[in-house]
């Protein structure tokens, strides 16, 4: 569990990186993204595909339910408007991945100490049933 929180981390870690590449991306009309997701650079972000450009897909990432919803939206959206809104709409997409970002780390911060004793206790526990 406490892997899962610190996943969730990461992937929020990966999207505010994308979300940054992909502001420049657009600024210099250089955008790519499925360049962007075949490159390797976001090991952690392997749910995302080009076909997700194509069509509106669900996801299936270690993120919450609505934080999968709201990814997906965004990788739908990228690309059908023009750069202003796209920027704008980066923008939006990178501050609530932000506040994602903050709450999985209070959650992971808060939780881990307490898996982890249950972890031990557990171990400890089966191990005086067995001798």
């Amino acid at each position: 569990m406490s892997r899962n929180l610190k996943k969730r981390v990461t992937v929020c870690k990966e999207l505010i990186g994308l979300c940054d590449i992909l502001s420049i991306d657009i600024s210099q009309r250089n955008n790519s993204l499925t360049k962007l997701l075949g490159d390797g650079r976001f090991q952690s972000l392997d749910f995302l595909n080009s076909e997700m450009l194509k069509q509106r897909m669900k996801i299936n990432s270690p993120l919450s339910a609505e934080d999968n919803e709201l990814v997906s939206d965004f990788i739908y959206s990228l690309g059908k408007s023009d750069s202003n809104s796209q920027l704008k709409l980066i923008e939006t997409f990178r501050k609530s991945i932000e506040q994602s970002k903050r709450k999985y780390e209070v959650d992971y911060s808060e939780n881990s100490r307490l898996y982890l004793a249950f972890g031990l206790f557990g171990g400890v526990v089966f191990s005086l049933i067995i001798i």
